[in-house]
């Protein structure tokens, strides 16, 4: 396996008969100062708060809209209580994303005009 401009650490973690290879990847040098910036921002307080707000509203619409005939029929399968539960990921994930791309332009903004 290549080395992506950092150091390879590799450790086995043993828990009951389950053996888990955990590779962890330093990619500090090779990460950009953006990139730092944008996966701090995304698990920012203020990041995660928003997307589960935003999450809790847009995806009860989302999960009526698209199962609104098996929620009426009270037909709740094992596969369907999945979906449902799915269906908040896509909203929390654009919020997150959006949000930390706002901050992250922000402050590279203001360090562009602090230079």
């Amino acid at each position: 396996m290549g080395n992506v401009g950092g150091t390879v650490h590799y450790y086995e973690v043993t828990e009951s008969q389950f053996v888990f290879t955990v590779i962890l990847y330093n990619l500090d040098s090779a990460m950009s100062n953006e990139s730092r910036l944008f996966l701090n921002n995304l698990f920012r307080r203020e990041t995660v708060l928003r997307a589960i707000r935003v999450a809790l509203v847009i995806a009860p619409i989302l999960i009526i809209i698209n199962h609104h005939d098996q929620l009426l029929e009270l037909n709740l399968t094992p596969r369907l209580v999945l979906k449902c539960v799915l269906t908040f990921f896509v909203p929390y994930c654009v919020s997150a994303y959006s949000s930390a791309r706002a901050y992250t332009a922000d402050q590279l903004r203001l360090e562009g005009a602090a230079k």
